[in-house]
């Protein structure tokens, strides 16, 4: 009972920090800080009942501290979300391995039901569990209930249940809801109820994560199955001959892109294609082949366990081939993105695509790497580790800078700048236009787009200066407004319109900008 009473204690108080991060104030320092909490109070609680984390479980803190770091210093939408994802994985892992030694031998199967256990028992035994008692005779006599848990439980029940029956009973009464309204404010009740009742769910799942870490993982977990848990519908004959065919048409493929599009425009001209039109279509979808070579292969390694010596070596030899058939299609479809950006500019989804391509390859090596090893029981520890490289490869590069860098460049050369686009870009992107608007290298033609670029942008974020609760600091936003402040001055000039076409931005030499972004 002690135990338990310190399990709701910790998750009471976590709880309530919960409430006073995230109510209503935007994503800033509070989720890594919050992050931190659950993780500290998780270990301090368990550790005072005794329950010790196994030692290498501790590496698993580290991802988490990277991707904790990277929600709270990149606001790029995509590299955001990522970071806040592998945070709440990784604190589960945590929970999961919390007394595995070995953690990284674990099979993926048994850990995704270990994930699943770890639900149901946050889910059912948050609230409901109880300590057995020892019988008659038996040990030490059961220790006497204490009281003041009991009562802080109910206490934390009773408020949103009455609060819950109070509006009911003021809507159905209206001399009973003067009473009330003379007393409390209905829109002040509601809301203490709604934020007593998701403090009071928040802290039964944490209740009962803590009761999975402490009663359903003190054993080691049984060693990593070494048999296939899910039989394939195929031989090793199939298996090979499937293998086969979309070897013959990758190398046909190939063979195609050797003549026409790594040879040069001449070859196309016979075609009556430009260079440009067959360079800017179908990366998507040589980047949907690579991905789906990947699940082939994957998919068909398992019908290949029960072959002969001699199929086994067939399998590998085609499975060589297709990634080095894959890589060709990858490095076609890479040079396929950079002939587009390089006609139509540079955005978030073209270089996500990138970044894309290269752990993509990366994965496939490794898948090979680890078929010639003969080692396939590390196969999806290399994709999730592929996974979280591409994840932090995001994180660490600032998307949204790189493309206000490569933009500015590009128009620097000649091209067109898409000064919309720039400031729809998130606040990652204004450090390094501020600089490059200070840079005296830069063009006057390309510093007067910058400014309108980042005076749309200040239109666009009308309160990027406004005081903001402590909650919502982020270190985005910092920079972001250290950047503005210093280069303000500079933007004294330019003008803000708006029309009934929209908002535009005039500079100081009389050029106009609109700060409606086009369709890219």
């Amino acid at each position: 009972m002690k135990e338990r009473s310190r399990y709701w204690l910790v998750a009471g108080l976590l709880a309530l920090a919960f409430d006073r991060l995230f109510w209503n104030v935007d994503h800033g320092i509070n989720f890594p800080l919050f992050a931190v909490l659950c993780v500290a109070g998780g270990f301090l609680v368990l550790g005072k009942e005794g329950h010790r984390p196994a030692p290498s479980v501790f590496l698993l803190v580290l991802p988490l501290g990277f991707f904790a770091w990277g929600s709270f210093c990149r606001l790029e939408p995509l590299a955001h979300v990522l970071s806040c994802a592998w945070v709440l994985l990784f604190m589960g892992l945590l929970a999961v391995y919390y007394r595995t030694s070995e953690w990284w031998r674990t099979d993926v199967w048994q850990t995704l039901w270990s994930f699943l256990k770890l639900l149901t028992t946050a889910v059912a035994h948050g609230f409901i569990y109880r300590s057995p008692n020892p019988s008659p005779g038996q040990g030490e006599p059961a220790p006497k209930p204490g009281w003041i848990a009991p009562v802080v439980r109910g206490l934390l029940v009773a408020l949103p249940v009455t609060g819950l029956f109070a509006l009911l009973l003021a809507r159905a009464d209206a001399v009973f809801a003067r009473y009330l309204a003379s007393w409390f404010s209905f829109r002040a009740l509601a809301e203490a109820v709604f934020r007593l009742s998701y403090m009071l769910f928040g802290a039964y799942l944490l209740v009962g994560v803590f009761t999975f870490v402490a009663r359903e993982t003190e054993k080691e977990p049984a060693q990593s199955r070494q048999h296939g848990t899910v039989s394939s519908f195929l031989g090793g004959i199939e298996a090979n001959v499937v293998l086969a065919a979309v070897d013959v048409l990758f190398s046909f493929f190939v063979l195609i892109q050797v003549r026409y599009f790594f040879a040069g425009k001449a070859n196309l001209e016979e075609l009556g294609l430009t260079y440009s039109e067959y360079a800017r279509r179908g990366f998507g979808e040589l980047l949907a082949v690579a991905f789906l070579s990947l699940v082939l292969i994957l998919g068909l390694q398992r019908s290949t366990e029960q072959q002969s010596a001699r199929g086994q070596r067939l399998f590998l030899a085609l499975s060589v081939l297709l990634v080095l058939l894959v890589g060709v299609i990858l490095l076609s479809a890479f040079q396929r993105l950079g002939l587009y950006e390089e006609a139509y500019g540079f955005t978030r989804a073209r270089l996500y695509a990138h970044t894309l391509m290269v752990w993509i390859g990366v994965a496939l090596g490794a898948v090979l790497a680890l078929e010639l090893a003969k080692a396939r029981r590390w196969v999806v520890h290399g994709l999730l580790l592929s996974a979280v490289g591409f994840s932090a490869h995001l994180v660490a590069s600032s998307v949204d800078a790189r493309v206000a860098r490569a933009n500015v460049a590009r128009f620097a050369s000649g091209a067109n700048l898409d000064v919309a686009y720039l400031a729809y870009l998130s606040s990652d992107a204004v450090p390094a236009m501020s600089r490059l608007f200070q840079d005296p290298r830069l063009p006057q033609s390309s510093r007067e787009a910058l400014g309108a670029s980042l005076i749309c942008w200040t239109w666009r974020h009308r309160n990027w200066n406004a005081p903001a609760p402590w909650q919502e600091f982020h270190l985005s936003r910092w920079r972001a407004r250290r950047a503005l402040a210093a280069v303000m001055p500079s933007l004294a000039g330019y003008q803000k319109e708006e029309t009934s076409e929209g908002k535009t931005v005039r500079t100081p030499s009389g050029q106009t900008f609109s700060c409606i972004a086009a369709c890219r």
